[in-house]
């Protein structure tokens, strides 16, 4: 669709009143933003106000306890006659990835009192050199 003349001196003729518009807001803006951060100075962030032991405790539970209790005692592996049979699985994906489903296999593994054979890194998704 092909626009007339007349148009475009229309658009040029309003291009002032919208760039006027959006330097409004943007001073609004800054002028709020500076006004609410006034309280926020850098030097109320000092090194020596951070209480490193508060910093660094266990979080607050709010009431939740953890799904499991850790124990100090994992009873052996089991011999082959007590085991339900292999566990196989294929990892592939990057490092991270394939780090998860071994860790993921040992779970499920120890889960079915099986035991896990352990999987080859698929090298082929990230290892490019010879």
């Amino acid at each position: 669709m092909r626009r007339g003349p007349g148009e475009a001196s229309l658009r040029r003729r309003r291009a002032p009143a919208r760039l006027l518009v959006a330097v409004a807001a943007f001073v609004t803006c800054t002028i709020w933003l500076w006004s609410s951060s006034a309280d926020l100075t850098l030097a109320s962030y000092k090194a020596q106000d951070v209480d490193v032991n508060k910093l660094w405790r266990t979080a607050n539970s709010n009431g939740w306890r953890a799904s499991s209790a850790p124990r100090s005692y994992w009873p052996p592996p089991p011999t082959e006659s007590e085991t339900n049979g292999y566990l196989r699985v294929r990892c592939n994906g990057g490092l991270n990835q394939q780090r998860t489903a071994i860790c993921n296999a040992v779970v499920a593994a120890r889960i079915m009192n099986a035991t896990l054979v352990l999987p080859e890194l698929d090298a082929n998704s990230f290892w490019r050199d010879e």
